[in-house]
């Protein structure tokens, strides 16, 4: 599917709900006025919140379970908030029983989900109780508290209402120190919070041979959507508008999935390791799902996963690597947006992936972090909610998040080390 109706197609679902951005305006000056609460945490707190250049960082240890509860308990107010907004409010169901039915009772239960997934989800819930109380929890159209599977929706979003996105990898030849040089915009709705409420998290590894990891994200997200881990493997979803395959009768969230890969991986294994992650792990709808790892010699950095619940079609998963130039040798860079090249016939219809093209292709050209934020500057968009330009050989993250007034694009640059980070 070629990328001039997709762009058709979100702007319509974007129209749908034009009055997201009116209440949003409203909550951004009564809801989620403040910082997050950090004075609720106890000395035996599992994690720490603090402002690093003008952004939330929170960092998370110990069990699954335990990091659940220091995330609800230090950031119980503000997912209640969106969970209010989002589930209980008419933004998307003018009708409370369509979230109640539709996506609670038919939707959610297919979900499959580990069990460290499950105690973090259930950790978050009793810290955001201590933090907020009961009559915090409550959602009055539905008339009933916050509880465990309204969580489980918050961290399904991308599975049932689409986005977008854009990036590129380059490496080798292509960067000044022959490193990888990876840029990501995240394209997503206006939803409550998400302009708001940006936090960077970095999480301790918990469980045996699993990796640390940092994501960009807003609170409740246990999932990944855009994040690198302490080996300098990188992950980025995208949405495709190809067939959608809702009625897998079990499926795993995405953005766990991407979690998955994040979390198992290390530079010299992500692309293989991913890979069978991604078999095993049926979708629910079209993605591309960008890995980028750190170069070396003779090897492709970065792959574009086409990946949907189409398990006919090589297991669900296409393996895009980057193109063959005139010399028979592969490229040292790959592009991605919102339509399959390999998985389905190949269309240059979308701007934003013809613009990225245009300048990786361009002689001569040099990624480094400059050129970098010009690519991704190109390739933004009104509901860009935050560009990332990710160094994974030497661990750096450089993040633009985006406010309720601007896209990501237009506002100022945090550089930060994963590896301080994660200390």
């Amino acid at each position: 599917m070629n990328c001039a109706p997709d762009v058709v197609c979100r702007r319509a679902f974007v129209r749908r709900f034009f009055t997201f951005a009116l209440v949003v305006s409203i909550a951004a000056t009564t809801v989620y006025a403040g910082s997050p609460t950090t004075e609720l945490a106890p000395p035996s707190c599992t994690g720490s919140l603090s402002q690093e250049q003008g952004v939330n960082v929170l960092r998370l240890w110990g069990t699954p379970r335990e990091q659940g509860h220091a995330h609800g308990k230090l950031f119980g107010r503000q997912i209640s908030a969106m969970l209010r907004l989002i589930l209980d409010g008419d933004l998307l169901f003018n009708n409370p029983q369509k979230y109640e039915v539709g996506v609670r009772k038919q939707l959610l239960p297919s979900f499959e989900l580990t069990d460290a997934e499950r105690a973090e989800i259930a950790g978050m819930l009793a810290g955001m109780r201590e933090a907020v109380g009961d009559e915090g929890l409550l959602l009055e159209r539905l008339g009933r508290p916050i509880d465990e599977t309204d969580l489980i929706a918050l961290n399904t979003l991308a599975d049932w209402i689409p986005g977008g996105c854009s990036s590129f990898a380059a490496w080798g030849a292509m960067t000044p120190d022959g490193g990888t040089v990876m840029g990501r915009n995240l394209d997503y709705l206006d939803l409550p919070g998400l302009r708001e409420l940006h936090v960077v998290i970095a999480r301790k590894a918990n469980l045996e041979d699993a990796s640390s990891w940092v994501s960009v994200a807003w609170p409740g997200l246990i999932g990944a959507y855009s994040a690198m881990n302490e080996h300098g493997v990188v992950v980025a979803m995208h949405d495709v508008y190809a067939a959608s395959s809702m009625s897998q009768v079990r499926r795993r969230p995405r953005s766990l999935v991407l979690r998955q890969i994040v979390e198992t991986t290390d530079a010299a294994n992500a692309i293989q390791v991913a890979e069978r992650i991604l078999m095993a792990s049926p979708g629910t709808r079209g993605n591309n799902f960008m890995v980028a790892t750190k170069a070396s010699k003779d090897a492709q950095a970065a792959v574009v996963f086409e990946y949907d619940g189409n398990m006919d079609m090589s297991k669900g998963v296409t393996v895009r690597q980057a193109v063959t130039n005139t010399e028979g040798k592969p490229e040292t860079f790959i592009a991605c947006t919102n339509h399959y090249r390999d998985r389905a016939n190949a269309d240059d219809s979308c701007p934003r992936y013809r613009g990225i093209m245009e300048k990786l292709n361009a002689s001569g050209m040099t990624i480094d972090s400059d050129k970098a934020w010009t690519i991704m500057k190109g390739a933004s968009m009104n509901d860009t909610i935050h560009s990332m330009v990710a160094f994974p050989n030497t661990g750096i993250l450089e993040l633009r998040f985006a406010t309720p007034e601007e896209n990501a694009s237009k506002q100022p640059l945090k550089r930060f080390a994963v590896a301080k980070l994660l200390e």
